[in-house]
């Protein structure tokens, strides 16, 4: 066989093509791209394409000049043949399920998806195209874990803020007990689109207003009724932990029937949906009147036949003698420092200098995982912070925290980026990066810890 080079414009499309290949030209075209050109044009005397349309059409998508080619000696019927049984013979190919898999697996620096594999939907896909019997192994990977387990979560795409809103459906509130809280920010700063409806305000009553009288006066018209956004007194928003994260932790770290520590439980979320999902949930938190609004929202949502979560007030650095046990999973998101001030209790960590907040929290992450089995995993939401005190730079909290965890016994396992909804950031951070190159921060860190061997994570996971 000889490959010569020529040029594509002498390369003539069979105008009687029966196969249909728009749809997979672009990835040919990534695949020429990548890998370059392995595979050679089949052309007859007249240079009229046998085999190869798609490879054709990639090239001219990649604007090239020369293409790859043989020339074949075949009888015009020969070629016809030709180029049918090219086109059925890979109708006929099947895909081997688990030699795919471990191939897919192998391949880290590239992005099979340019090539038509959907990693989202391939094990439904493939499956269903081998006949493969076995239920879990038809499981899809959100059938099987909800969403793709990635380093990265988007909870700004549809499906998840979908589910999302299933969940607060139920009944969960972010504003009870919380309205008094001290928070950062201002309902100019947290309230999205509140720009653009104060300018429709403006140009309705026809002259310029103040922040102070448009909250006072307008603001209230253009919220939805049935809006999940909550505001503090102050105009801070009311941070509300997010109902599908907690599922998804669960899901995919800790097992029906586990045994739940959160060390900082502020609001009812994680309980709720740790009840709801067949766990035995055990929250502390130090104020009262957060307490009170948990158990409301447990009694009002749960009905008798769950397991309903417990919550305990108390101060967590004695979190040993308020709920003395072994546990299953930690799952906790901390106050972060004092971006929010919950209460003015000298015992509550946001109210403390960040020596002394360290100092507690490392104390309560250390006591959480001595009770917490061997051979089980720990979760902690957080992000870093700005040191208002000294010109914005960052605190270093997730690696504080990382680093609190390992001091403890509990290996660093898991590191997940959670991308949040920009909200109003978009208005907020041109100003912001232009006057202190701070830019917006619009996602979480996922802090996933293991306590024990490696090795027995197989054995125990609870999701496989």
């Amino acid at each position: 066989m000889k490959v010569v080079e020529m040029k594509i414009d002498d390369v003539k499309p069979y105008e009687n093509n029966p196969r249909n290949n728009e749809q997979a030209v672009q990835g040919v075209a990534n695949s020429i791209q990548q890998f370059g050109w392995q595979q050679p044009i089949v052309v007859d005397k007249e240079n009229i394409i046998i085999v190869g349309h798609t490879r054709y059409k990639a090239a001219q998508k990649l604007g090239l000049k020369v293409v790859p080619v043989v020339v074949a000696e075949l009888s015009e019927e020969k070629a016809k043949a030709y180029r049918l049984a090219d086109n059925k013979t890979n109708e006929a190919a099947e895909w081997n399920f688990d030699k795919l898999q471990d191939e897919l697996i192998e391949i880290i620096n590239i992005d099979m998806s340019d090539f038509g594999f959907d990693v989202d939907n391939i094990i439904n896909d493939l499956q269903e195209s081998n006949g493969d019997s076995d239920n879990e192994a038809k499981q899809g990977l959100k059938e099987k874990f909800i969403f793709t387990p990635t380093s990265v979560l988007d909870s700004r795409c549809g499906d998840w803020q979908k589910r999302k809103r299933m969940w607060f459906d139920i009944g969960i509130k972010s504003d009870g007990s919380r309205e008094t809280m001290k928070t950062s920010g201002s309902l100019s700063g947290t309230t999205p689109c509140y720009y653009i409806y104060k300018n429709k305000t403006e140009q309705k009553i026809g002259y310029k207003i103040s922040n102070k009288e448009f909250e006072e006066k307008y603001l209230s018209k253009f919220i939805n009724k049935s809006s999940k956004i909550a505001h503090t007194n102050t105009g801070g928003i009311l941070s509300v932990f997010d109902p599908v994260l907690c599922e998804l932790m669960y899901t995919w770290f800790s097992f029906d029937g586990a045994k739940i520590i959160d060390p900082f439980a502020g609001g009812s979320v994680r309980g709720i949906v740790a009840s709801i999902m067949g766990q035995n949930y055990t929250g502390i938190d130090i104020r009262q009147s957060q307490i009170n609004e948990n158990n409301k929202q447990k009694n009002e949502i749960l009905s008798d036949e769950y397991k309903k979560p417990v919550w305990i007030c108390g101060d967590s650095v004695n979190i040993k003698n308020l709920a003395p046990d072994q546990y299953d999973f930690i799952f906790s998101c901390p106050p972060y420092f004092d971006l929010e001030i919950y209460s003015d209790n000298e015992k509550d960590l946001s109210n403390m200098c960040y020596d002394d907040f360290l100092k507690s929290y490392r104390k309560i992450i250390n006591d959480a995982v001595s009770m917490l089995k061997d051979d089980r995993f720990a979760c902690f939401v957080v992000g870093d912070i700005r040191n208002k005190k000294c010109g914005g730079f960052i605190r270093g909290f997730v690696p504080d925290t990382i680093k609190a965890f390992e001091d403890a016994g509990a290996h660093f396992y898991n590191e997940i980026i959670l991308l949040t909804c920009a909200g109003s950031l978009p208005l907020r951070v041109g100003r912001q990066f232009q006057s202190s190159r701070k830019i917006g921060k619009q996602h979480q860190n996922i802090l996933v810890f293991y306590k024990g061997n490696p090795k027995n994570i197989k054995k125990k996971t609870m999701v496989m």
